[in-house]
């Protein structure tokens, strides 16, 4: 079970959200499918299947429309 303010891969979420759901699978154009493991202030982590954890700015994910669900 996950700790307060944690999600179960152990990223701190500090309540934070953001385009898509933790969990879900998204795409990125260039990295492959990767999974949303959580939120913290205005970044977002994801583990992509080949380039593995990326921290992306949620703003500039948003804006440029960088990841799509999958």
């Amino acid at each position: 079970m996950a700790a307060a303010g944690r999600t179960a891969a152990g990223v701190a979420d500090n309540g934070a959200s953001g385009p898509f759901p933790v969990h879900s699978q998204v795409r990125h154009p260039e990295w492959g499918t990767g999974l949303v493991l959580g939120y913290e202030d205005d970044r977002m982590r994801v583990l992509f299947d080949e380039e593995r954890y990326k921290t992306l700015s949620v703003r500039v994910v948003s804006e440029q429309g960088l990841l799509t669900l999958d």
